[in-house]
């Protein structure tokens, strides 16, 4: 009962980037849903619209990828700007990237789109890569995860196939929770201490197209942007996670 909407085939400028070395062709490694997911006849420009144009509170809208579509809404219909709580987004890192030496994933894939939210004056919460490199799964805690339902064996399938992929490009035992960390955060935003900075998307260096500049001595002078995630609470994000698999066993 969850409207699924197809969103921008493109970024706004750049060419395409995408990640099958990392996701896989899927996007989910090696996991097909069980059931193919009917779209819905609404595309995600017009569903996000309709539902901030009717809501009667605010609206916290959560992006676990390049930024494309939340920018375009943004340019399209800066008139519900008011209507948006906030936007809660996995990306950017202060100290490094991980598609190039400075950027992130999800900002490098549309930096365009990503300067254009950072520019909105919506309240903004950023969970970087320096955020989530601390919420590292290892093994033993992967072992522990529930294992009779269907979404934890679709989990724990997912799970296991990044985990050997971080083992293969990395070395790393375990995988980041990157995207959960940005969920976990608007169900309890007490599972990480967040600090407010000037921020910027770089858009012109030749070394660094797509990296996140963050004032972190505030020595620009110029007013906060942006609220990012420093320090997390792995334990407490692993029991939220785990709790939430619970609910489906």
């Amino acid at each position: 009962d969850v409207p699924i909407c197809k969103g921008m085939s493109r970024p706004l400028v750049r060419e395409q980037v995408v990640a099958h070395y990392f996701h896989g062709k899927s996007g989910l490694g090696e996991v097909s849903l069980p059931k193919t997911p009917v779209l819905s006849q609404k595309n995600a420009l017009e569903f996000m619209t309709e539902t901030l144009a009717s809501a009667t509170s605010k609206i916290i809208i959560l992006a676990t990828g390049p930024l494309t579509n939340v920018a375009a809404f943004l340019l399209l219909r800066p008139d519900l700007k008011g209507k948006i709580e906030s936007i809660v987004f996995m990306g950017g890192g202060l100290a490094f990237g991980n598609i190039t030496p400075t950027a992130e994933f999800n900002i490098y894939a549309d930096p365009e789109a990503a300067a254009i939210v950072l520019s909105s004056e919506v309240p903004l919460v950023m969970i970087p890569l320096d955020l989530t490199h601390q919420a590292m799964l290892t093994p033993a805690e992967y072992d522990k995860l529930p294992s009779s339902g269907a979404v934890s064996s679709m989990v724990r399938q997912c799970l296991s196939y990044v985990i050997e992929r971080e083992r293969s490009l990395y070395g790393w035992n375990g995988t980041m929770l990157h995207d959960p960390c940005a969920a976990a955060y608007v169900i309890d935003s007490k599972v990480m201490r967040c600090e407010e900075y000037r921020a910027w998307i770089e858009l012109r260096g030749e070394h660094t197209y797509g990296q996140t500049v963050v004032d972190i001595w505030r020595s620009s002078g110029e007013k906060p942007n942006v609220k990012i995630g420093r320090t997390l609470n792995k334990e407490a994000l692993l029991d939220l996670l785990f709790s939430l698999i619970n609910l489906y066993e």
